[in-house]
């Protein structure tokens, strides 16, 4: 379930800067309450729901968000792995990038790192395409409809072991 709150927080800032996919958005937030789990932190759920959220908020200063609306497409999670490397205790505050790191033919793979103090909390990979009522849609024709007909950047090998084991 999403965190509407910061949901409408995230998407009501009016013009927010546009920055290159690449390179990507960070976010801040603070672990609430109702993050947490019976161990008395950050839920690994909270995780994924708050990845939503930097996600939603890269697709938008790229301009992705609008075109997709605009055209009747919507993105969709393929498959995601993450490793959880530190705790995130309550009232914390920390920092969640996203960038594009790669893609395929048909995929766009999303990395996204949860910060805290200069350290490294979580690691995650996210594959990602655009659907539409006729089916999926290349990155390539993605790409061209936001003006970006870059090559993408060289997918690590990490990534490519993890897609290649059926992921």
């Amino acid at each position: 379930m999403l965190p509407f709150g910061r949901l409408a927080r995230v998407l009501g800032r009016r013009k927010p800067a546009a920055v290159d996919p690449v390179v990507g958005s960070s976010l801040f937030f603070r672990v609430w309450p109702n993050d947490l789990d019976l161990n008395r932190h950050m839920n690994n759920s909270r995780f994924l729901a708050l990845m939503d959220l930097g996600r939603y908020d890269l697709t938008r200063r790229i301009g992705m968000l609008a075109v997709a609306k605009e055209s009747g497409w919507f993105p969709v999670v393929a498959s995601q792995t993450i490793r959880y490397r530190r705790s995130l205790a309550p009232f914390s505050r920390f920092e969640l990038r996203t960038r594009v790191g790669c893609w395929d033919e048909k995929s766009f793979f999303m990395h996204q790192t949860f910060w805290q103090s200069g350290e490294l909390v979580a690691e995650a990979w996210v594959r990602a395409r655009f659907l539409s009522k006729e089916g999926s849609l290349t990155t390539a024709q993605v790409m061209a409809l936001i003006g970006d007909v870059r090559p993408s950047p060289a997918m690590p090998e990490s990534v490519r072991l993890w897609v290649e084991s059926g992921a």
